[in-house]
């Protein structure tokens, strides 16, 4: 179902008031209470590298392990591993589209849109005309993705690159703009190193994105787990030694997805 979302709506999410041009109606499909919930853009190159792919997935599923709704634009690199990061902590994540819903850009991404839809989250857009967005929609696009949150954090990006528009806009938002340093020789990083010159919060690990933006950091995140592994952890989380009651398999896929991990001899504990 595609909702449809006025500025004098109710639903209409606070943050984006605030902004000089916001969008006098949203189209959204998914959970439509994470429009008020605090957020966080995360953005960077389709290019990226797979380090920096790497730590925007694991980034993203931490931060939203501590009730951070993730926010990017559902394109390739570090947009997709953000959303897919956030579905495997908490699921909470919007993807803001330059197309007209329910129809998805690019075409490839469905599969993960799909994904968003069934862990709880959200797909918005502001188009309703269907046809195929042009080049600037995508950076018209982006102050919605900085609009919507409470800060940005630029995991990977060029000299030249559409996640630089988009701390632009944070910028002209009062939003809080944030940067993972990397190799000066690395054109990775040369864009978050040039943010960082300018002014920047440099930020190396999760919990100083909390920090940047004002909140604190939970000791027991909240996680969305099956009832199966959430016995797990939470029996580990009080006697490691329980380990050994649980089915291997299940220790061993909670470790490949963080929840666990093995000393060197092989005793499990929560990550």
């Amino acid at each position: 179902m595609i909702h449809t979302i006025s500025i004098n709506d109710k639903n209409y999410p606070s943050y984006l008031k605030e902004i000089a041009d916001p969008p006098e109606t949203l189209y959204a499909q998914g959970n439509l209470s994470l429009l008020d919930k605090p957020g966080l853009a995360m953005v960077g190159m389709r290019r990226c590298s797979k380090l920096g792919e790497n730590l925007a997935f694991e980034w993203a599923r931490t931060l939203s392990r501590q009730g951070i709704t993730i926010i990017s634009g559902l394109a390739f690199g570090i947009d997709a591993a953000a959303h897919r990061g956030a579905i495997k902590g908490s699921g909470k994540t919007i993807a803001v589209i330059p197309a007209c819903l329910p129809e998805i850009t690019p075409r490839s991404h469905r599969k993960l849109a799909n994904e968003i839809l069934a862990s709880g989250g959200l797909l918005l857009s502001e188009m309703n005309e269907s046809r195929p967005p042009l080049k600037h929609e995508f950076l018209v696009r982006n102050r919605l993705v900085s609009g919507l949150s409470r800060g940005v954090l630029v995991v990977e990006a060029a000299h030249r690159s559409g996640a630089l528009n988009t701390t632009n806009h944070a910028l002209d938002q009062n939003r809080e703009v944030m940067a993972i340093p990397g190799r000066i020789n690395d054109p990775c990083s040369q864009g978050c190193n040039r943010l960082i010159q300018s002014g920047a919060a440099l930020v190396t690990r999760a919990q100083g994105v909390l920090k940047v933006l004002g909140l604190e950091w939970k000791d027991k995140p909240h996680l969305n787990l099956p009832v199966e592994q959430q016995k797990i952890y939470n029996a580990l989380a009080a006697s490691p030694e329980s380990a050994l009651q649980f089915p291997h398999a299940i220790l061993t896929q909670m470790e490949l997805d963080g929840l666990l991990k093995r000393d060197a001899y092989g005793h499990y504990s929560v990550a």
